[in-house]
């Protein structure tokens, strides 16, 4: 196979670009186990790692509780197990099985971290991949993998050990073996394993299906392949959730039906409408969406572009969390969808301008619409306004703010002896991450059973302390009370000792 030397030229300027990126990403990354997420996924990832789904709580034993303070010493990330006095991983397996495979392979604690910054890369690549499957042009392909890549919550979940982004990289992967079984039904097999994994990620990339089954066309033979593909990790998945919950369909985030209330849909549509909208500007939202009119399109890509994003838009919108714009993440796996179909749009206009030979005349000059031109135009307003608000919202700053969780925990290991009872609930998941200690959580006690508790554990001359960000400290003072004296600080969160 002989490439043209502007083939060469464009995989030359594709890689370095690539490159760049990659490097601008692992160079801010949050590498830290923080709050309940990025804590959460990693410490699931370390169990998996070790062979272990269900965790004791030793503390239980070594105070002679009983397991009703079960709950009491379960950190951030996780929940009870379906054993009395253990916890489990509250998050999906996907996520942790990376993490715990990659440890594997490179013997390296510190891998887990890039495996956000590599999604970002294998979604941009499958975008790219997807976006001349239908039809795009080289440059709108181009265009739409920088869109995605310029986006704020692109970036600000790609330097953090998060799921979105490889959630979205897996549905990336999903559709583009969906609409290349067109070609080979082994591509179904292809798109089916993907869709699997993709929903041991993130459970809510079962909404992937809708734009699957759209792009199959309901075939039985390629319906067949996709599902068999998809067995092999529904399986495991099923599995893990028999040995941590005693339930194959159960999951740590409790009932779906319990998230999803009619109520939220008014607030949350205009959250998310407007902030599509800010984050990536009006071209891609709702300009994304107008493919649907476009008949130049064939009608099963149009379907499917808007059923991708409409199934992710109209879930989230009766969802419970949506309080600020990173909340955008869930959406991720589906912004995709709009940036594929603005970009048709756009060179849907401009083969109407070609076909009708309109021409511009400026002082006599004959002014020709080159090709792209519009796609180029779109794509450096997306920039620019993606830009905005990267640097407004300091979002790579996020890995230097994150640090401040190894900073605190670095105090306990320090200043705290061994025989001591730890109190703290922001910081629980990342305590249980960098000292293996299982800490109290203030926010599941109520003064009296503090009180209880603190004469117990003083009897058998354990000491008490408390990790605390400061926006707890008001809360926290008022459930345990009593003689407690800051002695060590990280910023702003701080060491806490009780006096007898």
């Amino acid at each position: 196979m002989k490439w043209s030397w502007r083939t060469i030229v464009f995989i030359a300027s594709a890689t370095a670009a690539l490159a760049g990126y990659f490097a601008l990403l692992v160079s801010h990354l949050a590498s830290v186990a923080g709050g309940t997420d990025s804590s959460g996924y990693l410490n699931a990832g370390r169990g998996f790692a070790a062979g272990r789904i269900v965790h004791d709580i030793p503390i239980l034993r070594d105070l002679a509780l009983d397991n009703s303070h079960t709950v009491m010493f379960t950190p951030l990330g996780f929940v009870g197990g379906r054993k009395p006095g253990t916890m489990v991983p509250a998050y999906p397996p996907g996520l942790p099985l990376h993490n715990a495979l990659i440890a594997r392979l490179t013997g390296s604690e510190s891998a887990p971290f890039l495996i956000s910054p590599l999604a970002a890369i294998a979604a941009i690549l499958l975008l790219y991949a997807l976006s001349r499957e239908l039809g795009l042009s080289r440059l709108s392909a181009c265009c739409a993998g920088v869109i995605f890549a310029i986006c704020p919550t692109t970036i600000f979940q790609a330097v953090q050990p998060m799921s979105d982004v490889l959630a979205s990289a897996y549905a990336l992967l999903a559709i583009l073996g969906a609409v290349r079984s067109r070609r080979s039904d082994a591509w179904a097999f292809a798109a089916g394993a993907a869709f699997g994994i993709g929903v041991m990620v993130r459970p809510t990339n079962i909404l992937v299906l809708i734009p699957l089954l759209i792009a199959l066309g309901l075939k039985p033979r390629k319906l067949l392949l996709l599902a068999l593909g998809a067995l092999p990790f529904a399986i495991v998945t099923m599995g893990i959730n028999e040995i941590a919950f005693g339930d194959p369909f159960k999951t740590g985030y409790g009932s779906f039906r319990e998230m999803l209330e009619v109520r939220n849909f008014p607030v949350r549509f205009r959250h998310y409408l407007y902030w599509i909208s800010a984050l990536m500007s009006f071209v891609v939202m709702p300009g994304g969406l107008l493919v649907v009119f476009l008949r130049r399109i064939p009608l099963r890509v149009r379907a499917m572009l808007t059923g991708w994003f409409l199934a992710f838009f109209i879930f989230y919108a009766f969802y419970g969390p949506y309080e600020t714009w990173w909340y955008t993440r869930f959406l991720l796996p589906a912004i995709p969808s709009l940036i594929v179909g603005v970009l048709l749009v756009l060179e849907s206009l401009e083969q109407w301008w070609r076909d009708r030979r309109v021409e511009v005349r400026v002082r006599g000059w004959r002014l020709r619409v080159p090709n792209g031109l519009l796609a180029a135009l779109a794509t450096s307003l997306v920039v620019a306004t993606g830009l905005h608000h990267i640097t407004t919202k300091a979002i790579l700053g996020i890995g230097q703010g994150e640090r401040v969780y190894i900073e605190a925990t670095e105090l306990v290991n320090r200043r705290v002896p061994t025989r001591s009872i730890v109190v703290a609930m922001q910081l629980s998941g990342a305590l249980f991450y960098y000292s293996n200690r299982t800490a109290l959580r203030w926010d599941f006690v109520e003064p009296d059973q503090f009180a209880s508790l603190a004469a117990h554990a003083f009897n058998e001359r354990y000491e008490w302390y408390a990790l605390l960000s400061d926006f707890e400290e008001k809360d926290f003072l008022r459930r345990l009370p009593g003689a407690w004296r800051p002695v060590a600080t990280a910023r702003h969160m701080r060491l806490w000792k009780l006096g007898e």
